[in-house]
């Protein structure tokens, strides 16, 4: 990082036009980075509410199952309670 402040300081003491300009592409590769990083970290979200979404669906299911299962042996209790 010294580096880049050494050479952007001689580029405004040489010429303070392509300073400015060297600033202009600095802030669209730091922007251009942030973007990426706000990109990677979307799919990640992304990705992981789609697992969560999944794994959900499968808990439903089950459950649905699981009332289904209870549904029959209430009805097996009424039969032979009788």
């Amino acid at each position: 990082m010294n580096s880049v402040r050494n050479i952007s300081a001689l580029i405004f003491v040489s010429t303070p036009y392509l300073y400015h300009e060297y600033r202009l592409q600095e802030n669209t590769s730091t922007a251009e980075a942030l973007l990426l990083r706000e990109r990677e970290q979307n799919n990640a979200t992304m990705k992981a509410q789609a697992e969560t979404q999944e794994r959900n669906l499968q808990l439903l299911n089950k459950l649905e199952d699981v009332d289904r299962k209870i549904s029959l042996l209430q009805g097996n209790v009424q039969r032979y309670s009788i």
